[in-house]
């Protein structure tokens, strides 16, 4: 029989923090990133197709099936799923839309910056996602 540690799944940190602390949080974070010299607000980010076509133009696919095309889609994070180390999954709303982004390690173009990329976003980001289609409104994704 499975422990309950072992059965759950591992939730963002941010799941239900007071508004004045994750103000505090987000703050302090955003000050460190600009010391450091990273972006972290760019301000242009192509989209080929906007979340509500992407549900229409790939919503036919079956379980585990994947679209070659190549797609670029942006919206704001509402939920982050951690499943391991090497594999995160976002709920990215916009449009009155949801879709699912799976964040693999194995599909990730840069592996060397995997980690330190997905440790950088958070509930309430509005980011922008290059990936390839996949059943269930996923994107399995290729870039952040």
């Amino acid at each position: 029989m499975a422990s309950a540690q072992t059965t759950e799944k591992k939730i963002d940190r941010e799941s239900e923090p007071d508004p004045n602390e994750y103000y505090k949080l987000r703050l302090m974070y955003v000050q460190n990133a600009k010391k450091e010299g990273k972006t972290i607000y760019p301000h242009k980010y192509h989209v080929s197709i906007s979340l509500r076509d992407f549900i229409e133009k790939y919503g036919y696919l079956k379980n585990e099936e994947i679209n070659q095309d190549s797609v670029s889609v942006a919206g704001r994070i509402y939920s982050k799923r951690i499943s391991s180390k090497k594999l995160y999954f976002y709920d990215l709303h916009g449009e009155m839309v949801k879709i699912q982004v799976m964040a693999n390690e194995k599909f990730y173009d840069k592996v060397d910056e995997f980690s330190d990329v997905n440790d950088r976003i958070h509930r309430g980001d509005i980011i922008g996602v290059k990936g390839r289609p996949n059943s269930m409104n996923n994107v399995n994704l290729n870039e952040i």
